[in-house]
């Protein structure tokens, strides 16, 4: 099992759901936080939240399919 933060979600989201079936990842539930503040930030540029909206809705219809643990 993989452990992933947020910045590697973000960076390597395209790869780490196309191999979902043969590799397991745990993220936690800090970074599912941090991706919905990213989503709405006045900071972060266009393509930052475009890629945390993505995630997110790739987190939600994979929900089960991944370890959330809790820190």
């Amino acid at each position: 099992m993989i452990f992933y933060d947020t910045c590697s979600l973000l960076n390597q989201y395209v790869e780490i759901f196309a191999n979902l079936s043969t590799t397991s990842f745990a993220i936690s539930n800090i970074t599912l936080k941090e991706v919905e503040e990213i989503k709405t930030s006045k900071t972060k540029d266009e393509e930052t939240k475009q890629k945390a909206k993505k995630l997110s809705h790739l987190l939600n219809i994979n929900f089960g399919k991944y370890k959330i643990i809790n820190y």
